[in-house]
């Protein structure tokens, strides 16, 4: 919430995500490169984008301040307002992907590709809806972090990289597709958030709890990865 910008950051922030998940489908459905490494290579590039555009963080404007405290920073019968955005998220998503077609057709693709292709769904479509969504999910969650920071940090996200990805694997999604949610990633988000805090009570040094993390990723994904789907890995 820039002076110049004003409330229009809100909607700008949502549209470049959704925009950057476009980008990241187009590039696995056009040029056929696996969506790990997409999304990996177009997240160095805008995270070097933002670096260039605001090298250094940026600040809300005062007058934004009121309605940020009430909005995000405020309370509600002793409860945050985060944790109330963080659940209006959660139900969004987990209606788009449990009462849609187009949220089933995503697990469908995950299952079985040329089974959904013979079935008659629109694969290319349906691809680039999960990354404009995942793109969506982003941004909301950068405007929220924003707001509980009172400003911008081009960098600030990189942190949480590899904690989001361990919070998907440990829930159960199956980096091969066809399994997981957002109820399983819920479940692990908050065990991972459990750990995370654990380790901090008893003083684990940091870099240490990076490892910790990877290791928690790689055992994830080993009891979740589907060994027949290993030549078309997303």
């Amino acid at each position: 919430l820039i002076k110049p910008i004003g409330y229009w950051a809100y909607p700008a922030c949502i549209l470049m995500g959704v925009l950057a998940g476009y980008l990241n489908g187009l590039i696995l459905t056009r040029i056929k490169i696996p969506s790990f490494i997409a999304t990996l290579g177009t997240g160095g590039i805008l995270t070097s984008l933002a670096y260039l555009v605001s090298p250094r963080p940026v600040n809300l404007s005062p007058d934004s301040y009121q309605v940020v405290d009430t909005v995000v920073n405020g309370s509600l019968l002793g409860v945050s307002n985060v944790l109330y955005i963080g659940l209006a998220v959660f139900l969004l998503f987990f209606a788009i992907l449990r009462f849609t077609s187009t949220g089933r057709n995503i697990f469908y693709i995950g299952s079985n590709i040329k089974m959904s292709w013979m079935s008659g769904i629109n694969i290319t479509r349906t691809r680039n809806i999960a990354f404009m969504l995942s793109g969506l999910g982003a941004a909301l969650v950068g405007i929220t972090m924003s707001s509980i920071r009172y400003g911008g940090d081009p960098v600030v996200g990189t942190a949480y990289v590899l904690n989001s990805i361990a919070a998907v694997v440990v829930g159960g999604t199956a980096l091969t597709g066809g399994t997981g949610g957002v109820v399983n990633t819920l479940f692990g988000a908050i065990f991972m958030s459990m750990l995370d805090n654990g380790m901090n009570v008893v003083g684990i040094d940091q870099y240490l709890q990076q490892a910790i993390l990877g290791i928690m990723v790689i055992i994830g994904v080993t009891l979740t990865f589907d060994r027949t789907k290993t030549p078309i890995v997303k």
